[in-house]
């Protein structure tokens, strides 16, 4: 609670119910997270009474606890009632693999070279940064006719949520799941989360792959930004309406 800033990075896949309702509150009272991690609470777990075993069964038919809100299954299942993509804005569900046969670019192409994450990275519309990562998270995307212009699907789920870049993805023989990499914030007076949605933004890959430089650049721009009390900064800026002239 004494923290301004919750930086999530590795693969951070299991979660439990406890975990989950504590990273909801934190956003909740205004405080901002950086989540450098891709598949992240795509399971949940419990521990035993003295917290020695952490459990999963991954399946609710041979899981014997008779709760269905604690079943140790994907918190995408409806039995749970808790989807991920409120949370944090992307989930495994729309994502996939990035280093399988897919129709991405092995790394991030930009979409909003205008957001201050992307300060003096050099980064334009359509650039790649390059990043093999092994999982993605992503969200719903909608591509315009000729494929030029993407956007957010689910856009109005949340109060800001912007697409800062994306990456085709794989999974199940189905070549179109999305890595995204999003800003989001659910409501006006809660706190602002950035989601890489990669696995590898904190591995090797990323942090001393072939645009490790740019990787590292950004990462310190966003946390400057998320430490920041004004959050508008955060966010792209809005193009000012010139007025007409007579």
């Amino acid at each position: 609670k004494n923290s301004k800033l919750l930086l999530i990075p590795g693969h951070s896949e299991y979660w439990s119910l406890k975990a989950r309702k504590n990273f909801d509150k934190f956003t909740e009272n205004g405080k901002n997270t950086l989540i450098m991690s891709g598949n992240t609470m795509w399971w949940q777990v419990r521990y035993n009474d003295d917290y020695s075993k952490l459990i999963c069964f991954k399946n609710s038919s041979i899981d014997p606890i008779k709760d269905d809100y604690l079943k140790s299954v994907n918190w995408s299942d409806s039995i749970l009632n808790y989807p991920i993509i409120n949370s944090i804005g992307l989930d495994f569900n729309y994502g996939g693999m990035g280093t399988l046969e897919d129709f991405g670019w092995d790394g991030y192409k930009i979409v909003n070279s205008s957001s201050p994450l992307l300060a003096n990275c050099n980064l334009k519309s359509n650039d790649t940064l390059s990043l093999k990562s092994t999982e993605y998270d992503g969200t719903p995307l909608i591509f315009s006719n000729d494929s030029t212009q993407v956007s957010l699907k689910l856009q109005n789920l949340f109060f800001r949520y912007e697409l800062i870049a994306y990456d085709f993805a794989s999974r199940y023989e189905d070549r179109s799941r999305n890595g995204s990499w999003i800003v989001m914030q659910k409501n006006k007076n809660f706190g602002v989360i950035v989601n890489t949605g990669s696995t590898d933004w904190c591995r090797i890959e990323g942090m001393k792959g072939e645009d490790s430089n740019i990787i590292k650049l950004i990462t310190l721009n966003t946390i400057e930004l998320l430490l920041q009390e004004d959050k508008n900064k955060i966010f792209t800026p809005k193009p000012k309406n010139n007025p007409m002239r007579r």
